[in-house]
């Protein structure tokens, strides 16, 4: 990306891996919040945590985050510096500005003759668009997902980042209430405008009340079926993209929408969100039309158009570990598993590793009947994995010569991928295949 600006290959390499290495060591969580316990009387029936979402799930704070977020909102070197100080250790901040300074004049370079007034009309045509899409949709929006004017105090802010090449994918993501899109040079607001309302639906969904969550996991057990707990992992990205992708993308292009529509991962680049959000996209419409929270009926509507829909894809291990969470009888098993998610996809991947203290009793996985996921162990470990395999002495992965794996299903019909090895060492690419192979579980 620094090569329009004029890149110095070995003093700009080295300079980048300082950067790298100095936010590597700010990677860091704090909690500032205790887990919603099983006696608390707003507490889900699953558990003493709502996982990935929900106003009493254990609430962190992430300094890396954090520094992201003062980046984003410091007008100048000298005010990141400040802001940076009061996050990082004084002589790290100072080390980050430097670093900028030394790529400062190409980046102003480029800025004045390239960037600055392509993005100034692009936030002059956004201003205009989102009056409109403020006074209506958003707060329909924000009603849909359960929100009222006291549950969502927190004002949204939107940031715009030039993007130096021409490439055919941006990127947009939420940073807490914060939302960062790329925009390309000389692309319109109308391009972008449903991309930045697709992200701020999902600050809603992660905002929006316990009852809400509660009603869509609910409405996973209900369904009583192997594949809901994938169709759960989807809903946060398909609601999102249906209004983003969808109702958003419906109101600007029009009577063009239909072959917009028809495109194959036209709404979305992933296939399973694409088909997902398309197909629930008349009944997000009506409710958002008509102004109705999401409720059961809702729910048992999208779970039975995305087992109609999607099928067997469902039970396709990227769908099924979107939302997912492990065990791990040790450290090295417990690293296998954190190389996963950027193999399969993975949105979110919740773990628990037993040689850390860890219990398995306490382990999200155990606690959350309705979440899919996988067990990694040693075969002689097999008797500490007794709280969610009850079994687990009797499964032939843990008694034969070689390294194993095997599908269990469990009681809510989820699945657990159960993998038994012999030896210390596996990779993350060894486990991903040991699951893509795996059969259902035998008894000895």
């Amino acid at each position: 990306m620094w090569a329009s600006p004029g890149f110095k290959q070995s003093e700009d390499t080295e300079i980048i891996e300082r950067f790298t290495k100095l936010l590597e060591a700010y990677d860091i969580r704090a909690e500032i919040g205790a887990r919603v316990d099983s006696h608390n009387a707003h507490s889900s029936p699953f558990g003493q945590e709502i996982v990935d979402i929900g106003p009493l799930s254990t609430k962190s704070l992430s300094i890396a985050r954090k520094i992201r977020l003062a980046a984003y909102s410091a007008y100048s070197v000298e005010a990141l510096g400040e802001r940076l100080s009061l996050l990082m250790h004084v002589s790290d901040a100072s080390e980050l500005t430097e670093i900028i300074e030394h790529f400062q004049p190409r980046f102003l370079n480029w800025w004045e003759n390239s960037a600055h007034k392509s993005l100034s009309d692009f936030q002059s045509e956004l201003s205009v668009l989102w009056r409109g899409y403020n006074k209506h949709l958003m707060p329909a929006v924000a009603h849909f997902y359960g929100l009222t004017d006291q549950q969502f105090g927190a004002p949204l802010i939107v940031h715009l980042m030039a993007h130096p090449l021409s490439v055919s994918q941006t990127n947009g993501n939420m940073v807490e209430n914060h939302s960062v899109i790329e925009v390309l040079s000389g692309e319109t607001a109308e391009n972008r405008v449903g991309v930045i309302i697709h992200e701020i639906a999902h600050y809603f969904f992660k905002s929006a009340p316990l009852t809400l969550h509660t009603k869509r996991l609910n409405g996973a057990l209900r369904a009583r079926d192997p594949r809901a707990s994938a169709a759960l992992g989807l809903m946060n990205e398909a609601l999102a993209t249906a209004i983003g992708n969808g109702i958003v993308e419906q109101g600007i292009r029009e009577e063009n929408f239909k072959a917009y529509f028809n495109r194959p991962r036209s709404f979305y680049l992933n296939q399973e969100i694409d088909t997902a959000a398309k197909t629930i996209l008349p009944l997000v419409t009506e409710y958002i039309a008509t102004s109705r929270t999401i409720d059961s009926e809702f729910l048992d509507q999208y779970y039975d158009l995305l087992f109609s829909s999607l099928g067997e894809e469902l039970n396709s291990v990227s769908a099924r570990l979107r939302v997912s969470a492990y065990i791990a009888t040790s450290t090295q098993l417990n690293n296998a598993a954190q190389g996963l998610p950027s193999l399969l996809g993975i949105n979110s991947l919740y773990g628990s590793n037993l040689e850390e203290n860890d219990t398995i009793e306490d382990a999200i996985l155990t606690r959350h009947s309705y979440l899919n996921g996988f067990l990694l162990a040693r075969k002689a470990d097999y008797q500490k994995l007794a709280a969610i395999l009850p079994n687990a002495e009797n499964l032939r992965v843990f008694h034969t010569d070689t390294v194993d794996s095997c599908i269990y299903r469990r009681d809510s019909a989820a699945v657990l991928y159960v993998i038994a090895i012999n030896q210390q060492h596996l990779s993350s690419k060894e486990l991903k295949a040991l699951i893509d192979r795996a059969k259902a579980c035998e008894l000895n």
